[in-house]
């Protein structure tokens, strides 16, 4: 099977005989997007410095210092890995009912392509978990051809 690269988690193909690849370009754009995302600092070989690691915020308290160091974090790391994309990150207030809640909203242009996403992904200390919402893709050129 042909393809830009195997699609994460790996998962077998429809032969069986190699894993499924992804096979338009943005969909290797969002899953590089969110492995920049999870990757922690000093876990990829070789690049000690790739990576947001948000993993590593999960239990961190809520403060405006830890929001603007994270959007920091996020931009630096798109500006040097993917300077293809104009980056809008956000982290978003916790609720006041909910401050084990941390919200983080990516909108970015794919410049290339004109094709614009969001990415959402809230924390959950309390439950341990991290909720990845449906990208929501919007093609530029088409929207302005209506």
């Amino acid at each position: 099977m042909s393809g830009y690269s195997p699609s994460l988690p790996l998962t077998m193909g429809a032969s069986d005989d190699t894993y499924e690849y992804i096979t338009e370009i943005t969909n290797l754009i969002r899953q590089n997007v969110k492995t920049i995302l999870f990757t922690a600092p000093g876990e990829r070989i070789w690049m000690p410095d790739f990576g947001v690691g948000l993993r590593n915020y999960l239990f961190e308290l809520r403060t405006e210092e830890l929001k603007e160091a994270l959007t920091d974090k996020i931009r630096s790391q798109f500006s040097r890995y993917m300077p293809f994309l104009d980056l809008n990150a956000v982290v978003q207030a916790q609720v006041e009912r909910s401050p084990e809640v941390m919200k983080i909203k990516i909108k970015y242009l794919i410049k290339p392509l004109s094709v614009f996403e969001i990415l959402q992904l809230q924390y959950n200390a309390l439950e341990k978990s991290i909720t990845i919402a449906e990208n929501q893709v919007d093609d530029l050129m088409s929207r302005g051809a209506r």
